[in-house]
Formats: structure tokens, sequence, C-alpha cells
């Protein structure tokens, strides 16, 4: 007959009670590291505790003293119950890792998103200028003059003989006036030609009021020219 708490060959099994009770994996572990100190020097391996209590009703395995009769249920309660507090812990870990990366990866987007707009409206704010008011001056010493001009939406417009003095000798100036949406992309354009053979011709360009463009042409037929985007 086997001895009390002696194990199987195989170390999958344990005699209690008159009986072959089969181990756990995490008791075959044990029983393995059990028999490897008994044949070495249990003494050492094991202290001063015994295996199993001189009465025969207990037995000492992880760490702890088991009644014989209820051993592999306490065990194996006990392996069960580390095995949950390990998962709990792993998924109480993991709870907080995501709880802690959300508001960082919240404030990381809500920060990129403020860059967008922010640099956005910094563009739009250098290169569209809003809807302002654009005047073409001309004038010249002559009697008329040929003036080509880009007008508002982009259209080409020309005008031919275009009388710069009046009867008695006044010089006269020819102005041009719209409002046009002023993008970064708009062409501004003037032109003035002389019609006679002597005459000195200027040519502006104004945005609300102020001049931007100027340009002046001296001598017969000469031609004045100022442009501008804006």
């Amino acid at each position: 007959m086997p001895e009390e708490s002696s194990f199987s060959t195989d170390l999958q099994y344990m005699y209690i009670n008159g009986e072959w009770v089969r181990l756990s994996p995490q008791q075959q572990q044990e029983a393995l590291a059990i028999s490897n100190a008994n044949q070495t020097n249990a003494s050492e391996q094991l202290g001063t505790q015994p295996i199993v209590s001189p009465d025969g009703k207990y037995v000492y395995l992880n760490g702890e003293w088991y009644e014989s009769y209820k051993k592999s249920e306490t065990a194996n309660q006990k392996i069960g119950r580390d095995a949950s507090n390990a998962n709990n812990g792993f998924e109480q870990s993991s709870d907080y890792e995501v709880r802690k990366s959300s508001p960082e990866s919240t404030i990381a987007a809500l920060v990129i998103t403020l860059v967008f707009f922010a640099s956005l409206w910094v563009i739009v704010s250098i290169f569209d200028e809003g809807t302002q008011e654009v005047r073409y001056q001309v004038s010249c010493t002559c009697d008329s003059v040929f003036i080509t001009i880009e007008g508002q939406g982009g259209s080409t417009q020309q005008f031919s003989s275009v009388p710069m003095q009046k009867l008695d000798g006044t010089d006269l100036e020819w102005t041009h006036t719209f409002s046009t949406d002023l993008d970064g992309y708009t062409f501004l354009y003037v032109s003035a030609q002389n019609e006679h053979s002597s005459g000195d011709v200027s040519v502006s360009i104004y945005v609300d009021g102020k001049m931007v463009k100027n340009s002046y042409s001296i001598g017969g037929y000469s031609i004045a020219t100022a442009s501008d985007m804006r």
C-alpha cells in the first residue's frame, strides 16, 4: 500500500486517506519541486517544516497547511482565487491606462484642430482684403487719350478719344470707380496713351482712397501704365 501523502511516479496524483487524488497543474509543479527537494536535501529546500503532519491529517503545500481530506479543494480554491485576482488586476490596469490616455488624446486632437483653424484664419486675413473701392485716375496735358483698364470682374474695357482739356484749355481728369472683393488674386490695371504729338500722361490706382500705384509718361503718343495684384 502506498504511503500516505506520497506522489505517483508521473507526479499527477497524491495518495490521501486511502485514495489517489488528481493534482491540478499548479499542484503538479509543487509536487515536482518537493520531489526534487527530497532527492537532494529536503531540509534545505523546505526548512524544518514536514510535508505531512505526524498525525497524517495535514499536508504542507504552497507555503500553507491544509487538512488532508480538504487539501485538493482548498488548494484549488486558493489557486483559482489568485488567478482571478491577477486577472482583475490586469483588467483594472488596462482600464486605468485607457482612462489615462483618453484625455491626452482628446487634448492633442483639440490643439491640432485649433492650430489648423488659426493658421487658416491668418492666411485668409493676409490675402483676403474684403470688398474695397478701386479708382483709376488718368490726367494728361494733351487734348485726348486712349484708355485701357481691367474693370470689375476681370473684364477689359477701352475708351478712345477721352477728352483731357476743356474748351478754355483747363486740364481734365478721367476717373473710373468700382467695388470688388480683393482676394489676393485680383488684377488691377490702367493705361493711357497720348493721342497727340505733345503732352504728358499720368495714371494712378487708388484702393479705398489710398494711392497704391502711379505711372508717368512724357512726350507725344507716349503710354503710361500702372498695375497691381490684390
